[in-house]
């Protein structure tokens, strides 16, 4: 058994020469995961159907008519709306749930 170990012992003398060799190596702490960036969207005030309320103020007159939305948006979006009477389209920002402010279009 003497034997054994005498004859492993050069060999662990030879592995640790080699090491001196080396900078030592630093243990790094495992770093934990980073959870995923995913882009936050605005929430969606105005969806694709609703009816809202679109206020267009020209001067000092206000002038407010219901509208259907053609289609979604968050906040400051500009989306396209239609007047249900005339059939027209406008274009208008939304500025909270369930209304819109016309925009001017030129």
């Amino acid at each position: 058994m003497l034997a054994a170990f005498a004859a492993l012992a050069p060999a662990a003398m030879a592995a640790d020469e080699t090491t001196q060799d080396r900078p030592p190596q630093t243990e790094r702490a495992a770093e934990p995961p980073q959870p995923r960036s995913t882009p936050s969207r605005p929430p969606t005030l105005v969806r694709a159907g609703d009816r809202v309320r679109a206020v267009a103020r020209v001067g000092g007159v206000e002038a407010v008519v219901i509208a259907i939305a053609e289609q979604s948006g968050s906040a400051q979006q500009v989306i396209r709306v239609v007047n249900p009477d005339s059939r027209r389209a406008i274009r208008a920002r939304v500025v909270a749930p369930g209304e819109v402010e016309v925009v001017n279009g030129r």
